[in-house]
């Protein structure tokens, strides 16, 4: 079995080093990610709307919005497989996306600007 980094991943390749989420092996075998989002505003109504949109479970993604703290979101998405498989990369974004058309402006991803972050990166 191959071996998966659980410690802090920061991504260098990227247009600007970035953070992915805290991510935890569980001891039920499926994987956990867990983002932090600033928000400019926070409307939780829209919270299982989101959920509902970005949970893919033939994929084996499901996702969790926790709202923390004021104008802060915690989105804990929980995988089948290793949270950074290439194949779940595009379900993780278009979180972010739907958190930020649905939810709120996004203003930081793991304390870095959303500009960092697909799907907001800018050439």
């Amino acid at each position: 079995m191959p071996k998966y980094i659980t410690e802090d991943l920061v991504m260098d390749g990227w247009p600007k080093p970035t953070q992915w989420g805290v991510v935890a092996h569980l001891p039920d075998g499926r994987w956990r990610t867990t983002w932090t989002f600033e928000m400019d505003v926070l409307d939780e109504t829209c919270i299982d709307e989101v959920v509902a949109a970005a949970a893919k479970p033939a994929a084996g993604f499901a996702v969790t919005l926790q709202p923390h703290k004021q104008n802060e979101l915690v989105a804990v998405i929980d995988t089948n497989r290793w949270g950074m498989e290439t194949d779940y990369y595009g379900f993780t974004y278009l979180l972010f996306k739907l958190i930020d058309t649905r939810v709120g402006r996004i203003r930081l991803i793991q304390g870095s600007p959303r500009e960092w972050y697909p799907p907001f990166i800018r050439g």
